[in-house]
């Protein structure tokens, strides 16, 4: 300051900062709120790359968890050599990458998608290394270790080694701080099976039917026709090595054989009861669809759930009342349409009842309820979605109850705090509804519920990858 400036500029550390800031005694406002959905016009609301590229959403969050669970495994084999470090930084970088504002939100072209999704497999292939070293030198104070092959296309039940091997060992990992319970699905081509734990004793299995949408999806190479499901339990940041054969212990089908049987279920009142850890779920017997939840309480909710599209609004862009719905913004055109009629196939054991629901050519879900499990599981396949008509199309699952919810909903901010929202207002500025729509639309990353404060009731809707979210009418 010998020039005579008034500044005084040195290098400060967020501390030092705040403690200036107590000094000046001043009072500063707080905002908790967010500026979500944001729109560049009154009908160009970015809220369509909340959902754009679903599948890519999945690939990117179910590759970071294999990333952190190679991350993990190296330090605790005591993996360092220059091989595994330059490995992993494969994967780190295509993880990088892909965090990009027209990556994860899916706004990229379709070349550059194709691009993304290379890195990530590459890094990916990489990565196996180092899992399968980690592996080798864990496994070595247990015997001679076994070489580790990893079933990648699970989500469309295809894995080569259970599918031609007659026995298989299924190593599998807790990369959580605490004890789990895991659901392991195998495809499987054998009607006999026997599994068994570490220490040799017999696990309860059943065979689960593949659905007909699952096995037709383009680019299936698996002759699969069920599933080998087992429940396992492990501690934290530990591992097991179960054995899976084809064929039939000599106890397998007095006391483990357990598989899912088809049956049409029909009642008096044509509704069939699922008993759930805590609650009941009702179907009607007919369609397979889901119409209420009965808590162990007495309390009860009517609750059904569906598909449903909207057609995206066609548009060249030129003026605001000319925006077209697309990657970046979501404009549905009118209200949403019904997506046929649902033709439903029950399937049940002691433990388990899975629905197999077929709604049209392009969509099908499987719903399962286990007596033992606190939640139900919806488990959906889009696509390819029909655009011959030159409709765009924007899918939505809805889940419509009784529930007295005034308007409010509540949304996750990034897997974090939860935010209220109330349809059609904005708490910290005047809203004007151009779009009554996507202009409520949020993102959810790890959650979405409604609530009815009186009866003290709520509906929670738990994704495995981020999705838009909304609660466009009461209840629903």
């Amino acid at each position: 300051q010998n020039n005579g400036s008034k500044v005084n500029v040195f290098y400060s550390t967020p501390s030092c900062y705040l403690y200036s800031l107590n000094r000046a005694d001043k009072t500063w406002t707080t905002k908790d709120d967010d500026f979500l959905p944001y729109s560049s016009d009154p009908h160009a609301y970015w809220t369509g790359y909340f959902t754009s590229r679903p599948s890519q959403k999945g690939y990117i969050r179910s590759t970071n968890n294999f990333l952190q669970i190679a991350k993990q495994l190296q330090v605790v084999s005591k993996l360092d050599d220059e091989v595994s470090n330059k490995e992993l930084n494969v994967l780190k970088e295509a993880m990088g990458t892909n965090q990009h504002h027209d990556a994860i939100t899916g706004t990229e072209k379709q070349h550059v998608a194709y691009d993304y999704d290379r890195q990530l497999s590459k890094g990916v292939k990489k990565v196996e290394n180092v899992i399968s070293k980690a592996y080798q030198k864990l496994m070595s104070k247990h015997g001679d270790p076994l070489t580790q092959t990893f079933c990648l296309h699970l989500n469309i039940s295809e894995c080569e080694i259970t599918e031609n091997q007659d026995s298989v060992a299924v190593t599998i990992y807790n990369p959580l701080i605490e004890e789990r319970k895991f659901t392991v699905r195998l495809p499987w081509t054998s009607k006999k099976f026997s599994v068994f734990d570490p220490n040799g004793n017999e696990v309860t299995a059943t065979l689960q039917p593949i659905p007909d949408y699952v096995k037709n999806i383009p680019g299936r190479k698996s002759n699969a026709d069920h599933e080998l499901v087992f429940d396992v339990s492990l501690p934290q940041l530990g591992f097991a090595t179960f054995n899976v054969h084809k064929k039939a212990s000599q106890n397998t089908f007095a006391k483990v054989n357990k598989n899912l049987q088809r049956k049409a279920l029909t009642s008096k009142a044509n509704i069939v009861k699922v008993t759930a850890k805590g609650f009941n779920v009702d179907f009607d017997a007919k369609s397979g669809e889901m119409t209420g939840i009965q808590m162990n309480d007495g309390s009860r909710i009517a609750i059904k759930q569906s598909f449903k599209w909207y057609a995206g609004m066609k548009g060249y862009n030129v003026k605001f009342s000319d925006r077209a719905s697309g990657a970046y913004v979501f404009r549905p055109n009118g209200s949403y349409h019904d997506t046929g009629p649902i033709s439903s196939q029950f399937y049940q054991s002691e433990d388990v009842t899975v629905v197999h629901q077929h709604i049209n050519k392009w969509i099908g879900q499987t719903i399962t309820v286990h007596k033992l499990k606190e939640y139900v599981e919806f488990d959906w396949v889009i696509g390819p979605i029909p655009i011959d008509d030159n409709t765009g199309k924007e899918i939505v699952s809805l889940f419509e109850t009784d529930l007295k919810t005034n308007k409010t909903f509540y949304t996750d901010s990034n897997g974090r705090q939860l935010l209220k929202r109330v349809r059609n207002y904005r708490k910290t500025w005047t809203f004007n509804v151009t779009e009554p729509v996507s202009g409520n639309y949020y993102p959810v990353n790890s959650r979405i519920f409604i609530r009815d404060e009186q009866q003290a009731l709520q509906v929670t809707v738990l994704t495995d990858r981020s999705q838009g979210g909304s609660s466009i009418n009461d209840g629903a």
